[in-house]
């Protein structure tokens, strides 16, 4: 028990691709369908697939739940699905990397700043800027530049904690 948190991406794939012309379904859906279980099929003509990827994951960062709530969800904490822009993503990581750039004094201080003070909740963890605060910063700047590297377009991005 405790605060278990995700970042998944998701593409929805249509079964029919009307820019390779009318009646064409997509290589992607068609791939997909492959890899299903036979017998589950399209009957009607109008399908379409939904791929969910785990892009990320962190246990007990409360500060990066807080960001989130903050910054992305109107500040309503229901555990619910929040959906987030790589625009939203780039800004948490140059807030992780303000932070972690900032002297160790400072550091309380510039969290202040960015919105990444470590806060309490149930079965949230420490709210002590140790270590542990350090390592999801870090694992997040990590996460964040290796989404950087990969091309999303087609791709929406949700967050969403459980405790």
């Amino acid at each position: 028990m405790g605060l278990d948190m995700y970042l998944d991406a998701r593409k929805f794939i249509s079964k029919t691709n009307f820019g390779l012309g009318e009646g064409v379904n997509d290589p992607e859906y068609n791939y997909i369908l492959e890899k299903s279980p036979k017998g589950l099929t399209d009957n009607d003509g109008y399908g379409y697939a939904k791929v969910t990827l785990n892009v990320g994951y962190w246990r007990k960062a409360n500060a990066i739940h807080n960001w989130f709530v903050n910054e992305c969800g109107g500040s309503e904490d229901n555990c619910q699905e929040i959906h987030v822009s790589m625009q939203e993503l780039s800004l948490l990581r140059d807030a992780c990397k303000k932070v972690l750039d900032a002297p160790p004094e400072e550091r309380s201080d510039v969290a202040g700043e960015v919105d990444l003070v470590p806060v309490d909740g149930f079965f949230f963890g420490s709210t002590e800027m140790d270590e542990w605060y350090i390592a999801d910063l870090e694992h997040t700047v990590k996460m964040i530049d290796n989404l950087d590297s990969v091309d999303y377009s087609g791709w929406d991005f949700s967050y969403q904690a459980s405790w």
